[in-house]
């Protein structure tokens, strides 16, 4: 072994020795480059050791003698924008470098929003791409390495690409559109070094000597060049993080494999398109799963261009039409937009199967994406219910975790960032932060520490450094919360004070559900506002928006002063400016109106009598910060209470009055609602009327729930007065209002005997009707509400409380079933489906969990799904209380139910603080009692905990979990089984505050 050691070593030096033969250069001078002009810039290489060697551009010549370590390097005299040029280097050998220009050189880093391509995003820029004809605008690509050793002097490849059609595809698009602005005001070359890395966190980027103010990082820095210690850290993370057990992918090893044409589907799983399937009964699966629907199409796609659009998927997906693959991507980011092959659509049943690979988080379709088929002039949507099968699952013991050299630090900076400092740069673009959103004290100093390291890199003095503050990204919330990313955005803020700093604001340009937000255009442009102000000198141009300056207090109103105010403050909406929040000595901030004065923003809270404090924008991603200048720049968000600087310290919500007891409401201020908490498991829903959404429930709704259901606005009589007049204006407020802050809809209901107006069993003499008019009203009743919310509305209460409740007695006696018999109910689902073929349909009932009942039930739904009937789901309403049900009869119920075949969802839960009566009766003694005592609260409580304990057990088949209303402000047990009697059946009192059942159910 010694030997053969011996032998490597000699053959390395033999190479090494060879390699310097002949003058060599670095990746960065070659072909094509842009050199910065008006400086003196360097040219370097290397050569043997005492090799003279000889530069000639732009009719100078210089001379250099390579030194003891091989290098060798030249300054250039400044040159002006200009060339082409040819470069000649002459040592041993003689090298000629082609079409080099000089101009402005800018590097380009970041994470994922500064390597985010042109091709990315090329439904939005694809004309800018098809007219990307500047051959002076240049992108030299560095490659993602990592060294943990110490600096590179070079890279191993790279190439200098012009921005045409073909090039442009891969630049940045930030960087594009930066350097495109520059060049048609300028005309002169640009030339743009990207080294940029997805997920990455900013002390990656520094050196070791920019490090040094940072022990811990400097001891890691030490710790990873023992070999011996980074290797145990990655077994460990191979055998605690990164290790998997994979089956294999049973629908490619199936034959005929589930993609094809002749494959048989069995026991697929309806699912909705777009959404996560952990959100949908699938929680904590990484794998493969397939997804199938079919579509019907008419004989004119014949001939015709094609594309299909599925938003984005996470994270990998292979998509096949009518058993043919017709596009793949292999990771979550791109765009999916498959243009499909001639001939590959046919008329009549089409089938598309898309493969979906997970490796870890949510995996699935990214919500408020597009998904159609896209085929000549026409748009075919495929939002909706889909089929699913997992092919493959993986146990993942912790996936994602082990050793990321990327992520330590100067590993980056070492690889990638080291071997550019000697190339002469006009400045810096820097779009990163969401990597380090959970430390923002760090932040605050580590930005600073990178700008100071870089400058001293590059020995150019302060060099402009101009860079993104983090854009708006993640779930809105209604009412004001602490924030990491608002306390990452402030640290970014701070940097400002190093001279030659400038910061492009992009709250307003971000997207909820998508971390890598399509304007990358007014990234750019914002930056290179900022560039023609810093770098090109330019005076009396506005390049930033609106930047507190300070505030002071008059009476209740506080007045806070500007910078950026350019030639005004407006909104870019015309409303008053949103998004301020203030609060007094204790911190406790709530929402406040605001005004524009001039260049000051007059901001109050009647309720708040002394403020002292105020923020705007204070969010992961605030709603509506509209607050602009005239010039179109948006107003960065600020805070002045200044304390828990990493965004990680809860505001002290004190202690708020629950019933007669009291509790700690802490959490509550974290901003998350009981969606959040059961992210992993099923939807939280709550039934809802148009009323409550204009008042503060509104807020409760969108904190807690990611669903809604219409509490009575659908119900047949509520919707369907008289036979040729429909009553929409409550049931369309409660979709828009779900519409537009990204929730589902459940519809409840299209069939109830109890609410179905009268006019549906008599003719206009009073007789009762035929069962062929009342199917035919009952079919023409479910279409036209089926339709008119077809694509907003992702399941529905088809069939509600048909079972009897006596124990001798199949069906309730009715007037659809006095006129129908059974069929009506086939007839309903039949209708439905007809109407919304992508809607997942429900049966709901009451009393489920009595075993009578409960046997009744399941004797319904087998025989309607044994008859072919399009019956998808069963609805537990769940109107429970403190005496029922038992854990153990629940549990029975939910395993016997969950053998059915179909979703499960509970529908309408509420648990009264009384025993439950299944019948209303009249008044006694003892209903006067209707304090929420201390007894009531602790029964209360132990039933909640102990249903949602089954529920997180039966995840799999539960698919959504709905409340009876919101808080106990309004319940309609407050009139049930008694007329005028108070219950408190809910989660949140009538002050809207967490009783503490909600704890029990988050915890």
């Amino acid at each position: 072994m010694d030997a053969m050691k011996a032998m490597l070593l000699f053959l390395f030096a033999m190479f090494s020795l060879s390699s310097y033969a002949d003058v060599r250069l670095p990746r960065l001078i070659r072909d094509s480059m842009v050199l910065q002009r008006d400086i003196r810039v360097k040219c370097w290489g290397w050569a043997d050791p005492g090799e003279k060697v000889s530069v000639r551009i732009n009719g100078q010549r210089y001379r250099a003698v390579a030194a003891a370590d091989s290098s060798w390097v030249i300054e250039l005299s400044p040159m002006k924008a200009g060339g082409p040029y040819t470069m000649n280097i002459d040592g041993r050998n003689h090298i000629i470098l082609q079409d080099v220009l000089v101009g402005d050189v800018w590097i380009c880093s970041g994470q994922s929003n500064m390597v985010h391509q042109m091709t990315l995003h090329s439904d939005r820029y694809g004309a800018d791409i098809k007219n990307a004809h500047y051959p002076e605008i240049r992108e030299f690509w560095i490659p993602t390495m990592t060294d943990l050793d110490g600096p590179h002097r070079d890279l191993p490849t790279g190439y200098w690409k012009s921005a045409d059609p073909q090039h442009v595809r891969d630049f940045s698009a930030i960087a594009y559109f930066f350097a495109r602005d520059l060049f048609e005001k300028y005309h002169i070359p640009i030339g743009l070094i990207n080294a940029s890395v997805g997920g990455t966190p900013i002390q990656a980027w520094i050196s070791e000597e920019g490090l040094k103010e940072f022990p811990d990082l400097s001891a890691t820095i030490l710790k990873n060049r023992d070999t011996a210690y980074v290797s145990g850290l990655r077994r460990r993370g191979l055998a605690d993080g990164g290790g998997r057990v994979v089956s294999a992918d049973k629908g490619l090893a199936a034959r005929p494999a589930w993609y094809e044409e002749s494959y048989k589907p069995m026991h697929w799983r309806p699912i909705t398109i777009p959404g996560y399937w952990e959100d949908q009964g699938a929680a904590g699966l990484h794998g493969v799963v397939w997804y199938r629907k079919e579509i019907d199409l008419p004989g004119s796609v014949a001939g015709k261009t094609a594309k299909l659009v599925l938003g984005r998927i996470v994270d990998a997906d292979v998509v096949y039409i009518n058993g043919k693959e017709v596009g793949h991507t292999t990771y979550m980011y791109p765009q999916r937009r498959y243009v499909l092959p001639d001939g590959i659509l046919r008329a009549g049943k089409n089938l598309i199967v898309v493969r979906v690979t997970n490796q870890g988080g949510k995996g699935g379709f990214v919500p408020d994406k597009p998904y159609c088929l896209v085929v000549g002039q026409d748009t075919l949507d495929l939002k909706g219910t889909w089929s699913y099968k997992v092919g493959e699952a993986v146990a993942t013991r912790g996936f994602g975790g082990g050793f990321s050299a990327q992520n330590n630090p100067a590993a980056l900076y070492n690889a990638m960032l080291a071997p550019a400092t000697f190339y002469g740069v006009k400045g810096i673009l820097w779009y990163q932060g969401e990597a380090n959103t959970g430390d923002a004290a760090a932040y605050t100093r580590l930005m600073p520490a990178l700008i100071r390291d870089w400058r001293a890199k590059w020995r150019e003095g302060d060099i402009p450094f101009l860079y993104v503050q983090l854009p708006g990204y993640g779930d809105v919330r209604y009412f004001p919360v602490e924030s990491q990313w608002a306390a990452t955005r402030e640290a970014q803020s701070k940097a400002l004070a190093l001279p030659a700093t400038g910061m492009a604001v992009a709250i307003d340009l971000g997207e909820w559900n998508d971390i890598h937000p399509d304007r990358k255009k007014d990234v750019g442009d914002r930056l290179a506002l900022l560039a023609e102000q810093l770098a090109y000198g330019e005076k009396g141009i506005v390049a930033s928006g609106p930047r507190y300056q300070s505030a002071s207090v008059e009476g209740n109103r506080i007045i806070v002063s500007f910078t950026g105010t350019g030639s005004g403050l407006t909104t870019n909406d015309g409303e008053e400016p949103g998004e301020f929040a203030v609060a007094g000595a204790d911190k406790k901030f709530v929402w406040a109106k605001a005004r524009i004065e001039g260049d000051r923003v007059v901001v109050w809270n009647d309720g708040v009598a002394a403020p002292l404090y105020v923020r705007y924008g204070w969010a992961d991603n605030p709603d509506n910060p509209n607050l602009y200048n005239k010039e179109g720049l948006p107003a960065a968000p600020f805070r002045t209470d200044g304390s828990s600087a990493d965004g990680g310290g809860m505001v002290d919500a004190g202690r708020v009055p629950d019933g007669k007891g009291m509790m700690d409401a802490g959490r509550m201020s974290d901003g998350k609602g009981l969606k959040d908490y059961y992210a992993g498991y099923f939807p939280v829903g709550v039934a809802v009327s148009p009323r409550a959404l204009k008042t503060d429930e509104a807020s409760l709704v969108l904190q807690q729930f990611n669903s809604l259901t219409p509490e009575n606005a659908m119900k047949m009589g509520p919707i369907h007065p008289t036979e040729k007049e429909y009553s929409w204006s409550d049931a369309d407020s409660i979709v828009a209002f779900a519409v537009r802050n990204h929730l589902r809809v459940r519809g409840h209901n299209l069939c109830w005997h109890n609410q179905a107006p009268r006019w549906f069993f008599t003719d206009s003499t009073g007789k009762t009707v035929s069962k062929e008019v009342l199917l035919k009203r009952l079919k023409e009743h479910i279409t036209t509400v089926v339709n008119r919310y077809k694509g907003k509305i992702y399941a529905w209460d088809v069939v509600n409380e048909v079972i009897s409740d006596k124990p001798d007695e199949y069906f309730r006696p009715s007037k659809f079933y006095e006129i129908c018999g059974e069929e009506f109910v086939a007839r309903a689902f039949q209708y439905a489906h007809e109407a919304d073929p992508d809607a997942l349909l429900f049966y709901n009932d009451y009393n489920e969990i009595n075993p009578v009942k409960r046997e009744k039930i399941c004797r319904l739904v087998k025989s309607l799904r044994d008859a072919g009937i399009p019956i998808g789901g069963l609805g537990m309403q769940a109107h429970w209380a403190v005496n029922e049900p038992s854990r153990e009869r629940l549990d029975s119920t939910l395993q016997i139910f969950s053998t059915l075949g179909v979703s499960l969802q509970i529908t309408e839960l509420d648990i009264s603080v009384y025993p439950k009566e299944h019948e209303a009766r009249a008044r006694r003694a003892d209903d006067a009692d209707t304090a929420f005592t201390e007894e009531r609260r602790k029964q209360q409580e132990e039933k909640y905990k102990m249903c949602f304990e089954l529920f997180r057990k039966y995840k799999q088949v539960i698919s959504g979990v709905t409340f009876w209303n919101i808080s106990d402000r309004n319940s309609w047990l407050d009139n049930f089984p008694v007329r005028g009697r108070k219950d408190y059946p809910l989660l949140f009192d009538k002050d809207l505050k967490p009783k503490k059942a909600f704890y029990e159910v988050t915890n």
